[in-house]
């Protein structure tokens, strides 16, 4: 897949290297990337659609990783800042109509910033010949996206906070500690216990259980009605693994 960019000056070889091409179920593709200072292409091991994920300057000294939207492969290179653009409004869109179907009302700020930036685009899409005035109308529309999804997400923080505090039953906070059940029991302060399962200590021989210290521990944490973390059973170092094992067992690989 290739692109080009009325503005070459904008591109960072380093920073292309970390360009890559993301599948529909949002897997990214392993590529070979390649600049010669017009043209920066692709190569993978598929044909399949797929969204370009890249680093873009959008100001002197700034970058932001931004992406398009799907793309298909075609003998005809793809602008890159268009396809950014078209990228940015394709997610503040799809965001915002998935919100506004959950009830969630949009601000007319943010209604009005996304029609900035569909005009924005447009005037880019449509003026690639022109150089100055497609990369000023690109720097304007990723810039109208930006703005209108953090406004997106002010919108959406104000009515999800406001749905909340309606509800009357509240989720109650849990204040734990590392220390054992038994000593925990002397403390009031706190309602959840963590109590650590150790392999090597609880089947010290194969086929031999000792679980004496761990249901005492419990024991001690349901008396005083803590909530109970429980494990993890199996920590990969040799203090915390069963000797019997052996060593070959006592790596990850």
């Amino acid at each position: 897949m290739q692109f080009t960019t009325p503005r070459p000056e904008r591109m960072d070889e380093k920073r292309l290297d970390l360009a890559h091409l993301v599948s529909l179920e949002g897997i990214p593709w392993h590529s070979r990337n390649i600049w010669d200072g017009r043209f920066l292409t692709l190569e993978r091991p598929t044909r399949e659609s797929g969204t370009l994920v890249c680093p873009w300057q959008v100001a002197p000294g700034i970058w932001r990783t931004v992406s398009s939207a799907s793309l298909m492969e075609r003998d005809l290179p793809y602008c890159l800042p268009v396809e950014l653009c078209r990228g940015a409004l394709h997610r503040l869109r799809e965001r915002a109509v998935a919100w506004q179907n959950g009830g969630h009302p949009i601000s007319e700020r943010c209604r009005r910033l996304e029609a900035q930036a569909l005009r924005a685009f447009v005037k880019a899409a449509m003026n690639q010949g022109d150089v100055p005035a497609c990369d000023a109308a690109v720097s304007e529309s990723l810039q109208l996206s930006f703005d209108a999804i953090e406004q997106l997400l002010e919108d959406v923080a104000a009515s999800i906070g406001a749905a909340r505090r309606q509800i009357a039953a509240r989720i109650p906070p849990f204040l734990g500690g590392w220390l054992g059940a038994v000593e925990f029991e002397k403390r009031s302060a706190g309602n959840l216990v963590r109590i650590p399962l150790n392999w090597g200590a609880v089947a010290a021989a194969p086929n031999e259980f000792n679980w004496g210290p761990v249901d005492e521990a419990v024991a001690a944490a349901e008396r005083v009605g803590c909530r109970i973390l429980l494990g993890p059973l199996i920590r990969w170092s040799d203090r915390e693994l069963p000797s019997w094992l052996g060593d070959e067992v006592k790596t990850f690989e």
